[in-house]
């Protein structure tokens, strides 16, 4: 709980529990720069060599900018601190503030990675599900009641909703997509605020430019779609929606051959089933689907499997026979 004037003070750690030897860090971290405003960065002494530009902060836009590498071995604790960072609160606007991780992905291009080896052997090591976003809350002076200060007890700040312009900043994170046959299926983390009411998945056949939507409801955290020509690439984005109907911002693009599940950006979990039954409501943008329903494929299915387990046992009353 911190108020205007006082100092944010944190590290921005990696974990690590396999161990991998982290070569290189680079994380921009996105945050309101008419609450926050940066002071000092300092990268710890496991990166010391950082990259042109990439250890500040860039206050008209938002970002803490880290890139740094590793001076020769790379880092294997299981806990690797990469920088110390100190912000201070400039306003108080709202009863919090959202700090969290810019365009992050596997693609050297990301904003957001950790890498091992070097060279053409650099790879990245960087489990996006796993990104954190910090949650500060802020202490309004006008809240304090006047014994306040003397009270043992931490003073809790009134619940008040993140104003629009702070939910557009927010990002939903680890949008993945796998195919198989004409269809595509993706899934997403949902977005922990209480403004949101839904999301718009954008998605087209050039990067960046995304001629379709579908929207759903909060509930939604993945999407099903079918009878798409094979081998089309598609480009996919998804935001979130707030109850004023204002948008998030994009995070990383996603893109995938349909029918090719090698350009799959990363396997989803559970069965194709599994995934489409994941939100309890109806997907309000899907009314107009075609394809072969999945429960039906299975009825066929096992009914094919029955008939050839009798037909088999036929076979074999007819060879005792002969």
């Amino acid at each position: 709980m911190i108020n205007t004037g006082e100092t944010l003070d944190m590290d921005l750690i990696i974990w690590n529990p396999m161990r991998h030897e982290i070569n290189r860090v680079r994380a921009w971290i996105a945050y309101d720069p008419t609450i926050l405003e940066g002071i000092t960065l300092s990268l710890a002494d496991a990166f010391p060599l950082p990259s042109p530009g990439e250890a500040d902060f860039s206050h008209k836009e938002g970002y803490v900018k880290i890139s740094a590498s590793a001076d020769t071995e790379g880092q294997t604790e299981d806990i690797i601190v990469v920088a110390r960072i100190q912000m201070r609160v400039i306003s108080t606007p709202s009863s919090s503030t959202t700090l969290s991780f810019y365009d992050a992905g596997p693609m050297p291009e990301n904003h957001t990675n950790i890498f091992r080896g070097s060279g053409p052997l650099e790879q990245s090591v960087l489990n996006s599900s796993s990104l954190g976003q910090l949650q500060v809350r802020l202490l309004q002076a006008q809240d304090l009641e006047p014994e306040a200060t003397t009270s043992p007890f931490p003073i809790q700040a009134p619940q008040i909703d993140q104003p629009s312009e702070v939910f557009t900043i927010l990002r939903i994170h680890n949008l993945r997509a796998t195919t198989e046959g004409s269809s595509i299926f993706l899934a997403w983390d949902p977005l922990p605020s209480s403004k949101l009411i839904g999301y718009n998945l954008y998605y087209g056949t050039v990067p960046g430019e995304y001629m379709q939507r579908r929207s759903m409801d909060s509930a939604t955290t993945s999407m099903t779609l079918r009878s798409l020509p094979l081998d089309r690439q598609y480009f996919f984005a998804i935001r979130g929606v707030s109850d004023t109907q204002t948008e998030t911002a994009f995070d990383q693009e996603v893109t995938i051959t349909v029918g090719n599940p090698g350009s799959s950006s990363a396997p989803l979990r559970g069965s194709i089933v599994e995934l489409e039954s994941t939100s309890k409501h109806p997907q309000r943008s899907l009314a107009g689907r075609t394809g072969t329903s999945s429960i039906f494929l299975i009825v066929v299915l096992g009914s094919a499997c029955v008939g050839t387990a009798l037909a088999c046992r036929r076979q074999c009353i007819a060879s005792k026979h002969l």
